[in-house]
């Protein structure tokens, strides 16, 4: 849409010309209004019309000092002015000034639509001449014919890009994802800024990278974006934001800053925002060959929680800095990971049947996933070695871990992700450790241990059994009693007859 702003003294004027004036036949929003010049410039500052309505004659600022201002600040912004007879040599001044037409007092719509229908599509047309070359920018990014983008507009419906390309405010989010998405997350998570007063377009560039391009982006509006996310992804994701930029000439600049961003996303625990201005800048350059060493000899040393502490350290330091080499702790969490595989490969056996994989697994996680979820693992399954090695008898002590947090949260809603990612392991490790340790996985440890609460529960209330079921922790009272049948034997209401005197 093509933006206007409305000057004129008289409210009753500027109010019947945004009333009776069909703007959005023309391709024209009213952007904003002003009742003199000194109150124009700063409403054009701020909205930045591409086109001016303006009158002749006002207090404090006129029309054409106004228009020799303005013309300074948007040299492409187009001026119609509104004069009276007696106006003809402020008209000169007009046109000697580069304004592209007048209409005369009184008003005539039609004429005035026609003018501005006319100037509007000049502009529109200048514009799209001006900003195709970027398309080319657009496509390096998204990988696609920019053309096929289409924008979702915060005041509802779609733009092209072209169009989109003419505002101001840019800005780049590159969101990873924990696993692969759906097709469709780009189209809801777009529709869902909309909602939140940003324009915006996004495509999946990778697997499981979504690209988002924004447009007039508040900062209110982007606290609402970490909620969007948890409610499409939970907490598995990583999302950096590039700083705004004015023009589209920053958009390799700012797409270079998201991907920045999301680098240091990656260093940090999952589910959280970095926006590129947040960033320190002093860096934090990591040596790779003290710290690998470190990191071996402790291994060599059976030093387990010295190793497990390294790791933890090191992604500490760098998730406090900027400009960390991002590449480089990633470089050197890999290293880790092949040091510790070394390791056992040099005699040792692997603790579990599963570790080989979940190390060649947790290679490619520190390469190229979250850095963040990669060092807590290497230093969650390091922790369990030591605990192992310090003679602790009986049961592993993470399998303990496991039951304990089990037992804490079994009224919640949680899943086998939220308990692997708690203790620091990955959900295949952990599924195989946990039933080999103690005969059950850890969805039946899971369902007995809300089983014990419910037959508590039958025996020693008045509870119906569906509110039985919720104060259990199953979300679904049909499901509580298919899994209490199968477990007990028998339904609940025949445990509860059981119970009584």
């Amino acid at each position: 849409m093509i933006r206007l702003l409305i000057v004129d003294d008289e409210q009753i004027t500027r109010e019947g010309l945004k009333t009776f004036v069909p703007w959005a036949q023309y391709g024209i929003e009213v952007a904003g209004e002003a009742a003199d010049g000194l109150d124009a410039l700063r409403a054009a500052q701020d909205i930045r019309p591409d086109i001016i309505l303006c009158d002749v004659r006002m207090p404090r600022m006129n029309g054409i000092d106004f228009a020799f201002k303005v013309k300074e600040m948007l040299p492409r912004c187009g001026l119609v002015f509104i004069s009276g007879y007696s106006d003809q040599e402020y008209l000169k001044a007009a046109i000697r000034l580069g304004a592209v037409d007048y209409v005369e007092k009184p008003l005539d719509l039609e004429d005035l639509g026609r003018v501005m229908q006319g100037l509007a599509k000049q502009i529109k047309s200048e514009r799209e001449e001006r900003l195709r070359p970027y398309l080319s920018v657009l496509e390096a990014h998204f990988g696609l014919n920019p053309e096929g983008l289409r924008f979702e507009l915060a005041g509802g419906g779609q733009t092209g890009p072209l169009d989109f390309l003419g505002g101001s405010g840019f800005r780049y989010l590159l969101i990873r994802f924990g696993s692969q998405p759906e097709d469709q997350v780009a189209n809801e998570l777009t529709s869902q800024l909309a909602g939140l007063g940003l324009d915006a377009a996004g495509r999946l560039i990778g697997p499981d990278e979504l690209l988002i391009l924004t447009r007039g982006a508040t900062g209110q509006a982007l606290q609402g974006v970490s909620d969007c996310l948890r409610g499409l992804a939970g907490q598995h994701w990583h999302a950096g934001a590039s700083m705004s930029a004015d023009h589209v000439d920053g958009l390799a600049d700012i797409r270079l800053q998201a991907a920045e961003a999301l680098e240091a996303s990656g260093l940090r625990r999952p589910g959280g925002l970095v926006f590129y201005e947040s960033l320190n800048t002093l860096a934090f350059t990591p040596d790779d060959t003290d710290s690998l060493r470190a990191f071996e000899q402790s291994l060599e040393q059976l030093d387990y929680p010295a190793a497990s502490a390294q790791v933890a350290r090191l992604l500490d330091q760098a998730a406090a800095a900027h400009r960390t080499q991002g590449q480089l702790i990633r470089d050197i969490l890999h290293g880790m990971c092949q040091a510790l595989d070394a390791f056992f490969a040099g005699g040792r056996l692997y603790p579990d049947e599963g570790t080989g994989d979940w190390l060649q697994r947790l290679m490619e996680e520190a390469r190229q996933g979250s850095a963040w979820k990669a060092a807590q693992e290497l230093s969650g399954f390091l922790g369990s070695l030591g605990e192992t090695a310090a003679g602790n008898p009986g049961q592993h002590p993470m399998a303990k871990r496991v039951t304990g947090i089990l037992r804490r949260r079994c009224l919640e809603d949680v899943s086998l992700l939220d308990i692997a990612e708690e203790v620091g392991l990955s959900s295949n490790y952990l599924c195989s450790m946990y039933k080999r340790e103690t005969g059950e996985t850890i969805l039946q440890a899971l369902h007995r241990l809300r089983l014990e609460k419910a037959c508590a529960l039958l025996g020693s209330s008045g509870l119906k059994v569906y509110e039985v079921a919720y104060a259990s922790g199953f979300a679904d009272p049909s499901y509580f009693s298919r899994m209490f049948r199968k477990y007990m034997g028998m339904t609940p209401n025949e445990y509860r007859k059981r119970q009584l005197p």
